[in-house]
């Protein structure tokens, strides 16, 4: 062989090896940088991963908020209104068997303070006869508050009428043997079905100082109110001065269940 080209030809096997080496090389180089850059983009995701499991978990704690969070605001001790209307009060049912039987219902935080009735044997007819019945139940906390409720069977017929202002009673009713008694104001109770309204201060003194008034619609008389003509008799409520109007509807809710109960 000449010896320029056996020297040619051995020049170009070393060029050649070398670039092989060198893109072999190369070739590691740029797997090793795929695989760095897969495991980088692995360790992101799992970070916010964790960092939002953390945040919607409330396991978080970076002064940031989770707007998703569920969180119980406390209720103000305030806000606890001693009604029948609230749930946290249950009801307790009382029932009458004598005399106009009846059954009404009052808030738990109430208590019976008073409960009467007077009977008597009645030989003639051979049975015991119920003349009189009272009750009265009295507000826990504060007992100058009480719903009052009496019927007397022997007290006579007499109605006594309620007097205001938009009311115009007929002839018959001023002239019967009802007794008249006009109150200067009212508050409207279940519409107007009935009006409590303070004693004036011409009439006798009494622990019960506010009157309920009933609603008779009648097609001879027309349209008045009567103080003693309830289901089960006479209501009034006893308070102190300036009495707290949240709980004069707690009585008006009693008035509004008594219930008449039937043989």
């Amino acid at each position: 062989m000449i010896e320029g080209i056996s020297q040619i030809d051995n020049s170009s096997k070393i060029n050649i090896l070398e670039d092989e080496g060198s893109e072999s090389k190369g070739n590691r180089k740029m797997s090793r940088e795929k695989v760095l850059n897969i495991v980088l983009l692995v360790f992101v995701f799992v970070l916010i991963g964790l960092f939002a499991y953390m945040f919607f978990t409330d396991r978080l704690i970076v002064g940031v908020e989770n707007p998703f969070s569920k969180k119980e605001v406390p209720t103000s001790e305030e806000e606890e209104i001693p009604t029948s209307e609230n749930e946290d009060v249950p009801l307790v049912s009382f029932t009458n068997t004598s005399l106009w039987p009846y059954r009404l219902k009052y808030p738990q935080d109430w208590e019976i303070t008073k409960a009467n009735t007077t009977c008597g044997y009645d030989s003639v007819n051979n049975q015991t006869v119920c003349t009189f019945h009272e009750l009265e139940i009295s507000y826990m906390e504060n007992p100058e508050y009480a719903f009052y409720l009496s019927n007397c069977g022997q007290c006579g017929g007499e109605t006594s009428l309620c007097g205001y202002s938009d009311i115009t009673y007929s002839k018959e009713l001023l002239n019967g043997p009802g007794i008249y008694i006009y109150y200067e104001d009212f508050q409207e109770i279940n519409q107007g079905t009935f009006r409590r309204s303070f004693n004036p201060k011409d009439q006798e003194s009494s622990d019960y100082d506010i009157r309920i008034c009933e609603r008779v619609d009648s097609q001879q008389s027309g349209v008045y109110y009567v103080w003693g003509g309830i289901t089960a008799g006479s209501v009034a409520y006893k308070t102190p001065d300036n009495p707290d109007e949240s709980i004069l509807k707690v009585m008006d809710d009693i008035l509004l269940s008594i219930e008449e109960l039937h043989d």
